[in-house]
C-alpha cells in the first residue's frame, strides 16, 4: 500500500511543478494589481518553469520592491528576475 500524498511535504520549488507557468503568471498580476503602492499597473510579467521576470517601469523604489514582493508570494516562484525600471 502506498502512503498518502501530503503537499505540505513539497516546497515552492518543487510545487511549480504542479502549477503552469499561466497560472503562476495570472497569481502575480493579480497580486500586482491589488498594490495600491504599484503604479502603473502595466508590469510585463513573464515565467518560465517558476522562473519570473518583471519588466516595465514604475514610480519610484518602493513600487519596485512592492512588485518582487508581490511575485515571491507566489507559489511555484523559484526564482525572480526584477529588471523594473525607477522613473517614468
Amino acid at each position: 500500500m502506498q502512503p498518502e500524498y501530503d503537499s505540505s511535504l513539497i516546497g515552492p520549488a518543487q510545487s511549480s511543478v504542479f502549477r503552469t507557468s499561466d497560472q503562476i503568471r495570472e497569481d502575480v498580476i493579480n497580486l500586482i494589481n491589488e498594490n495600491d503602492v504599484i503604479q502603473p499597473k502595466d508590469i510585463e510579467v513573464i515565467v518560465n518553469d517558476g522562473v519570473i521576470i518583471l519588466k516595465g517601469k514604475v514610480r519610484d523604489e518602493l513600487a519596485k520592491q512592492e512588485a518582487e514582493q508581490a511575485a515571491s508570494e507566489v507559489l511555484g516562484v523559484v526564482k525572480i528576475e526584477n529588471q523594473l525600471e525607477v522613473g517614468i
